[in-house]
């Protein structure tokens, strides 16, 4: 924001783009304003260094898998790469490559949707009401403005000998797409045999 703005010696800008002199901002808001733009300027350089390091991590992986997979005399792998597992000699320390993806739906959720609406309508005296929230529920946008996947999904655990109700559970997994793939690194380590694995967090919520 301020940037694109010569801002007077003296003064700061606020939230709202106006030019206020220091002597009309409150104390506390000028020490809070110091301490946020300190604690940022900290922030960035550990983040470019988890974001070097995630990278990094993740093509060493994928060397040391491709080195493996030719050491058996197959080409370089092509194509999406999967989870994979690493750990040390010892057995105390483990890092995952883990391929996470978001889960979306087609056009067929559409006539999916069309189908059951039209069994609940002529269903509706002995429609179960729980079912009838269910279905509500499922299709209801959240804050994102996206569709649930879960409980869509939900709509799977009844099984109706309605031929449109099994149309419609076909047309929900047909619809079932990948709409997004990352991958992330996941460290961990422990200190004997006996221990569960601990997490090495590697984001500012869980350090």
């Amino acid at each position: 924001m301020t940037d694109q703005i010569q801002i007077p010696e003296g003064f700061m800008l606020n939230a709202k783009g106006d030019l206020v002199h220091e002597s009309n901002i409150r104390a506390q808001h000028l020490l809070e304003d110091e301490l946020v733009n300190k604690l940022i300027e900290r922030a960035k350089p550990l983040n470019e260094a988890l974001s070097s390091f995630r990278e990094n991590a993740i093509s060493e992986i994928d060397g040391f898998v491709d080195l493996l997979v030719s050491s058996y005399g197959d080409k370089k792998r092509g194509g999406r790469k999967g989870n994979v597992t690493l750990t040390s000699f010892d057995g105390s320390k483990r890092i995952e490559l883990v391929v996470a993806e978001t889960i979306g739906f087609g056009p067929e959720l559409i006539a999916a949707r069309e189908l059951i609406e039209e069994c609940l309508r002529e269903w509706t005296e002995n429609a179960n009401p729980q079912l009838m929230t269910i279905v509500e529920r499922a299709f209801r946008l959240n804050k994102k403005g996206e569709i649930t996947v879960s409980n869509v999904m939900e709509l799977h655990q009844y099984e109706f000998t309605d031929e449109r109700w099994r149309k419609a559970m076909r047309a929900i997994n047909d619809s079932t797409r990948a709409t997004s793939t990352k991958r992330y690194v996941r460290i961990s380590e422990r200190r004997n045999q006996d221990e569960k694995f601990s997490s090495i967090p590697l984001d500012a919520v869980n350090a």
